[in-house]
């Protein structure tokens, strides 16, 4: 292959890379969603089992968005008379608070926005996985998964706190 054939794939596949990307999500087409959101569930686990709504409660912080990318960290309870210390300690999880029967653990996540408002969060250690979407500004609606020995498959609305 000549230089001059290598400089046309080269422009031709750059083109073709802002084509794709132009007809993508753009930042500013993002809502900000930076704050602090608090969270309800219902749904199973191998610890729980049936849940209806509202039961689960957490917390969901998004501490720093870049565009399309975002961090944060969730927070909740679990109850020791029902979680073994090996559920507690599960990789990922940060014990932030300690107090006889309840334990509250944080555990920080990443996220990414897709098309259509449509997001992905993965969990950092556990392999949780909550794929959602932007109900409104003041509402995020997700379902979470997370396989293994403490498996848990759950629906969540989240609402922005002020």
């Amino acid at each position: 292959m000549t230089c001059f054939q290598t400089k046309w794939i080269a422009v031709a596949i750059s083109v073709g890379v802002g084509t794709i990307s132009a007809s993508g999500a753009s930042a500013q087409d993002v809502p900000d969603i930076v704050g602090s959101w608090q969270c309800t569930s219902d749904g199973v686990s191998a610890y729980h089992g049936f849940q209806p709504g509202g039961e689960w409660q957490h917390q969901m912080v998004i501490t720093e968005q870049r565009a399309l990318m975002f961090r944060g960290y969730i927070q909740f309870d679990l109850d020791r008379l029902i979680h073994s210390d090996s559920h507690i300690n599960i990789e990922g999880h940060e014990v932030v608070d300690d107090q006889d029967s309840k334990v509250t653990i944080r555990e920080d996540f990443v996220g990414t926005f897709g098309w259509d408002n449509a997001f992905t969060i993965v969990d950092h250690g556990d392999l949780g996985v909550r794929e959602g979407s932007i109900h409104n500004k003041d509402t995020l609606r997700q379902v979470f998964r997370r396989p293994g020995d403490a498996p848990i498959a759950s629906r969540e609305v989240c609402t922005r706190l002020k």
